[in-house]
């Protein structure tokens, strides 16, 4: 799984839930370049909870929207992708402690 890619698919704004899992299980295929990922639609289907019409709608989204790529076929015939996210930074989580006001993180005290 390529981590990297993980902050830039939490920033794409406009997906549906389903095409966001979708491109999440992608990544989680994919090589450290986010290339390499070829999953059977049958496995993102069953990773995201969700039938494989629903699957084959997403990919078609994510494709239409020039952030994934059909790269070839991969083992047993599966469709091979590529992410294609610029690298963006994790957006800001909420809840949570707020950082410590000199910097760095500290540990509160027992």
């Amino acid at each position: 799984m390529t981590w990297r890619q993980l902050p830039a698919i939490w920033a794409v704004e406009g997906l549906r839930p389903a095409e966001r899992l979708v491109l999440l299980a992608l990544a989680y295929f994919a090589d450290s370049n986010g290339a390499n990922s070829y999953p059977a639609q049958q496995t993102l289907a069953s990773m995201c909870s969700c039938s494989p019409d629903t699957v084959k709608r997403a990919l078609r989204t994510l494709r239409e929207r020039g952030l994934i790529t059909a790269t070839g076929k991969g083992r047993k015939g599966t469709i091979r992708y590529a992410i294609e996210l610029p690298m963006a930074t994790a957006p800001p989580r909420q809840g949570g402690a707020p950082p410590h006001p000199q910097g760095g993180h500290q540990r509160p005290t027992i």
